[in-house]
């Protein structure tokens, strides 16, 4: 099962064939990149309060056609500090989210793998592999399936997680190849291009295509540049294996049934046998993300529990490569463009001098800056990041090495900068230290041997050196993030704590049950405990029971191990052969379900403001289960192997998607009073399990072997709120409202909502979808294209009495292309009780991007629209025109208008003209700044509104009749909020008044022992100006991975590469306000910058006093 395996991975579940040559544990368990990490955890597991996780993202800009968004933030995903956890392409803990990925767990043996036969990888195939002789559920559940003979399949179905655009869930594979997805929502998933894999093999190119229900397609990998591939070896000398495992399938194309799309492109690998892993000449090791991993393990070769032999105790360095993907361009069909571009990190993440596999250094890129362009070719967006360096430490002698982890430090967006603080990044230690405690954050202990806690039997555990430690895990965290606005909020964590913990019955017998015992100290990891908002509210987070006195946090606390039991080996004379292994390859680097989980948390904002209370369920409400539905199971195991050996490799059915469903929501005054509560109710999943349910055989399969093992449960069931109680103290009385909920089999969406006020009258809500109207050919055509989501259908009902009705009719109509066809509604109908039906909205005529050209509302003239802007937005409103008279504009000519980027410089003449065309008609005329806003707004009786917007894309102004004569200014305080202020006494001729060009703002940051120095400040100009600028660099000692520069603004760049200006040059700044930077990494020695304005030029631009902005070692005395 996917949560054993992956989830920490503290002791992992390996088998070992007798044939293979070389021990090689847990190769299939990808180690993925921080975005792959991230993209997954929050598609699989999302974040909440019920695992003490916080949301932290810095928005950067949201790509938008008529009917696809695509967000593009920075996400930070810190939950402790984890030493083997790569920094990215971001810096240490975030993550670019553009787009979105399937990622994959593997589970024992990736499903679409073939075996070698006896080569490198483990003789087993996966599930994809059985084709027509797939078991059954029953054959599976009854382990009938364990006989002699069988074939070298293991059965366990891989978890994969999607994520992407605002949309996440999981699927799994079944044995017979159907897609399951959890939940059962409506994503048609199709697996038809997931290729076979063979280690022995480069890399088959793989796609996975995913379907909404609202119709629109995503297609995920499909090119090798979108495939993260990962492989693992257990030595640093072995020979290259050119495959690995697919870990992560990203997003390369989003297309909608009108034909709308957004295509993503991935950087080249730039060598012709891009598909190869690991041999050196056929793949650049730019790409490859190298991390350093240990796998230490027992094994026993005679019978289980007697004269064990224990080999490698504290394994040798192993190594992970993993193929990273990155993003480079993200384009639109409304023309939008987003541009990633790249430099190389100035130090690696793991030592990369030992590796025999490449030659190459493995200089892994990161993100330099995004630039976002819209359909006229103007920048509209600018993002530069800036990074750091800290230096990592060899924890046996103390020095520093040629490695180290990289930081965000800032991020500018628009010249809008966001600036982030760590906690301590000193003497932070090499990658593979096993200095990790159980749940794989630091705890210092770099002297640890051995991972294992494990002796002759599994009952036999030790895990002193592996304690979780606050002071080590709280390294490098996020503290700090000062906002644009010059606002901040601060971060305090603190440790896990649990109060409880499920653990096996050891009175249970071999099929153990979990119980939950008392048990309270710290776990691994760290929960949010506060937000400190300035200006704003302090939010604070307390993890209690409802006394207040014990951590209300429940941990998991059921070990697996898998012991394979060989009794009739030709090869070997042994009876038998037990594995326990562990890793340093945890949390960070993989898609899991927390091993924590509070019961209740306390939310407080401020002082005086009352407090919230969330309860949720966890572990100890849905225990995983030892015995499927009641059923005793079959076993089949060596008569040598004891009890407890035996135990220690049982599987229990994951009972996760029940966990972490908030049951209660309490509101308490500031007087400690219950002002409000909100009680929800799930669908009893005990009476549906196994209709949504894959079965395994707990682990893999051998040909001939007897094994111990015990039938799993893989379920994928939905889970729904059926009832939400809402409990509120108004004035001296409780007032109750209660909604019940059902929901259609065809989608999971709520096909009838019934709300009981506290005056007993029930108002219910009855929602129909397409698949609800089998005889209707448009429904059929619809749910051909998924579109299962639609509503068709909704009726209004009070007390059982039907009071309103609202139909939505489709039509079909021809999309971007000739051979596309999308269906959207063409009339609404509604029909009031004791009324007739009536037309609403008749929608006449639709656009090949689903725009409406012509519709009529119930009461209102018949009204036309011209779009433009690459059909995003309407220019011109025509009243009283109808589809028949919008003729009169040459079809030809309107697909121009709607295809211009400038439509009132192309097509000038025939906008002017349109009253002229039109000469019944009320035009209301519309222009804007794409992906901005409206500039201008002319209604029919000729009244004229202009807009400005910042460079931010604020509105700053509003003028009638001319761009000159201002009704409303705006202005922006700390928290970003619009103030209206008066319009300036000025003539419509004034000039422009004097402003001064100077640095003001001047901050320096300084980080000594990382070699990090910073200074910069913001240059205000109340128009654009061109200012000439010197500089001066005296670096007297640097390192081999110094840099230095200055950044100017969005437009300038300066680096120590760089041609150097001998003298001045010249730049031209925006209006608004230019932050400008100067700054030194990794310096060894000392140095000085100074940047100097020379000259400015520019209407109204006078210099000003503060002319100079130095940068100095001699600012750390």
């Amino acid at each position: 099962m996917k949560k054993y395996i992956i989830t920490i991975l503290l002791l992992i579940a390996t088998m070992l064939s007798l044939k293979a040559t070389a021990i090689n544990n847990n190769k299939y368990i990808p180690i993925m990149t921080p975005e792959s990490a991230t993209l997954g955890q929050y598609g699989a597991f999302p974040v909440s309060l019920y695992t003490g996780s916080v949301d932290i993202s810095i928005p950067i800009h949201t790509l938008k056609t008529n009917n696809i968004t695509v967000p593009i933030s920075l996400q930070y995903n810190g939950t402790g500090f984890i030493p083997n956890k790569d920094c990215g392409k971001i810096g240490h803990d975030w993550a670019l989210v553009a787009g979105g990925a399937i990622t994959r767990t593997v589970n024992g043996v990736p499903d679409e793998w073939i075996s070698g036969a006896g080569g490198a990888d483990y003789d087993l195939h996966g599930i994809l592999n059985f084709g027509s002789d797939a078991p059954s559920g029953t054959s599976l559940r009854n382990l009938s399936f364990l006989a002699p003979g069988i074939p070298n399949t293991e059965t366990t179905p891989d978890l994969f997680s999607f994520n992407f655009c605002g949309q996440s869930g999981q699927f799994m594979i079944d044995h017979s190849g159907n897609v399951k997805v959890v939940g059962g929502k409506a994503y048609k998933v199709d697996i038809t291009g997931l290729q076979s894999q063979r280690l022995s093999e480069p890399t088959a190119i793989s796609t996975i295509v995913i379907t909404d229900g609202n119709g629109t397609k995503y297609t995920f990998g499909g090119d090798i540049n979108a495939l993260e591939i990962n492989l693992k070896r257990l030595s640093t000398s072995l020979a290259y294996i050119p495959n690995g495992v697919i870990g992560a399938f990203y997003l390369t194309r989003i297309e909608t049934t009108d034909g709308e799309y957004v295509e993503f492109f991935y950087n080249d690998s730039k060598e012709p046998y891009s598909n190869f892993v690991s041999t050196e000449g056929h793949y650049d090791g730019t790409n490859i993300i190298r991390n350093g991993h240990f796998t230490d393990y027992y094994h026993n070769i005679s019978n289980i529990g007697e004269s064990e032999v224990v080999y490698n105790p504290g394994g040798p360095l192993g190594v992970s490569y993993t193929k990273g993907v990155y993003l480079h361009q993200i384009i639109t069909s409304a023309g939008e463009t987003a541009t990633f571009v790249y430099n190389s990190r100035y130090l690696p993440f793991c030592n990369t001098t030992e590796d025999n596999f490449w030659t190459r250094p493995f200089a892994n890129p990161k993100l330099d800056y995004i630039q976002i362009t819209n359909a006229c070719d103007d920048t509209i967006c600018n993002t530069t990041l800036f990074q750091s360096y800290s230096t990592s430490y060899n924890h046996t002698s103390g020095t520093a090495s040629n490695t180290g982890r990289m930081f965000l430090d800032s991020v500018v967006v628009n010249q809008q900068k966001y600036s982030m603080e760590y906690t301590s990044r000193e003497s932070l230690p090499m990658s593979y230290t096993r200095g990790i405690d159980m749940q794989g954050y630091y705890n210092g202990n770099n002297s640890n041997s051995n991972l294992l806690g494990v002796g002759s039997t599994a009952t036999a555990a030790n895990f002193s050196g592996r304690e979780p430690s606050f002071d080590n895990a709280s390294k490098a965290m996020i503290k700090k993030i000062v906002y644009p606005t010059g606002g901040y909020s601060e971060f305090v964590f603190e440790n896990h704590t649990c109060g409880k913990a499920v653990v096996i019955d050891p009175n249970s017998g071999m099929l153990p049950a979990l119980k939950t015992v008392s048990r309270t100290g710290q776990i691994g990891g760290l929960r949010i405990k506060e937000i400190k908002n300035t200006p704003g509210e302090t939010i604070s987070y307390q993890y209690t029971n409802s006394a207040g006195t014990l951590s209300s946090g429940v941990v998991n606390d059921t070990k697996r191990y898998n012991a394979n039991i060989d009794v009739s080996s030709s090869s070997w004379t042994a009876t038998s052969l037990t594995i326990y292994s562990s890793t340093n390859i945890l949390a960070g680097n993989s898609v899991a379900e927390p091993e924590v989980g509070y019961s209740r948390v306390v939310e407080k904002k401020g002082n005086g403001n009352g407090y919230k209370v969330y309860n949720y369920t966890t572990f100890e409400d849905f225990k995983d289960e030892p015995v499927l539905e009641g059923q005793s199971l079959t076993l089949s195991y060596s008569t040598s192997a004891t009890q407890n050996d035996i135990v220690t490799t049982l599987w229990h059915t994951s009972r996760h998607l029940d966990r972490g469903s908030i049951i209660k929501e309490e509101v308490y005054s500031s007087d400690n009073i219950l002002v409000k509560e909100i009680l929800y109710e799930y669908n009893n999943t005990n009476d549906i399990r196994s209709n949504y349910a894959i079965y395994s055989c707990g682990y893999r399969l051998y040909a001939d072997n007897k094994t111990v093992a015990n039938s799993v449960a893989h379920y994928y069931y939905p889970k729904h709120v059926i009832s939400q109680t809402v409990r509120e103290l108004l004035g001296n009385t409780w007032h109750t409202v209660k909604t019940d909920y059902t929901y259609s089999q065809h989608n999971q969406l709520p096909s009838q909502e019934a709300v009981t006020n506290s005056n007993d009258e029930v108002n219910v809500k009855k929602t129909f979808y397409p698949k609800d109207f089998a005889s209707n050919t448009i429904m059929m055509a619809m749910c051909a294209q998924n579109m299962l989501n639609t509503i068709v259908k909704e009726e209004y009902y009070c007390n059982n009495v039907l009071t309103h009705t609202i139909e939505n009719e489709f039509a079909a109509y021809t999309g971007t292309s000739s051979n596309t066809n999308y269906y959207d509604i063409c009339t609404v109908k509604e029909t009031n009780i004791g009324n007739p039906t009536y037309n609403a909205v008749e929608i006449h005529s639709r656009g090949k991007n689903r725009n409406i050209e012509s519709m009529t509302e119930s009461g209102k003239p018949v009204t036309s629209y011209l779009w433009s802007y690459c059909n995003q937005y309407p220019i011109a409103k025509l009243e009283n025109v109808t589809a028949a008279q919008l003729a009169n504009i040459p079809e030809q000519t309107r697909i121009a208008i709607s295809s211009s980027s400038n439509p009132y410089n192309d097509y000038s003449s025939t906008l002017a003209q349109l009253e002229t065309i039109f000469p019944n008609a009320l035009i209301t005329r519309y222009d804007y700044k794409p992906q901005v806003g409206m500039t201008y707004y002319q209604t029919p009786n000729g009244l004229k509104h202009y807009y400005e917007y910042d460079s931010y894309g604020r509105l700053t102004s509003v003028a009638q009749d001319s761009s000159s004569s201002i009704i409303k200014n705006f202005e922006y305080n700390l928290l970003n909020k619009a103030i209206e202020v008066a319009p300036d006494d000025e003539d419509e001729g004034s000039s422009t008044p004097d402003f001064y060009v100077e640095f003001s703002n001047v901050e320096d940051h300084v980080t000594v022992d990382y070699g990090c120095y910073t200074s910069t400040a913001t240059i205000e100009c109340d128009a654009p100006v061109t200012v000439t600028f010197s500089i001066l660099c005296d670096v007297m000692s640097s390192a081999q991975y110094t840099t230095y520069g200055c950044r100017i603004g969005d437009s300038y760049t300066l680096t120590q590469s760089s041609q150097w200006p001998e003298k001045e040059f010249t730049v031209e700044l925006e209006a608004g306000e230019n932050i400008i930077e100067l700054y030194i990494n990794d310096l060894v020695g000392s140095a000085l910058m100074e940047l100097y304005i020379e000259e400015v030029d520019g209407n109204g631009a006078t210099k000003g006093n503060n002319l100079v902005l130095g940068l100095s070692t001699d600012k750390t005395n």
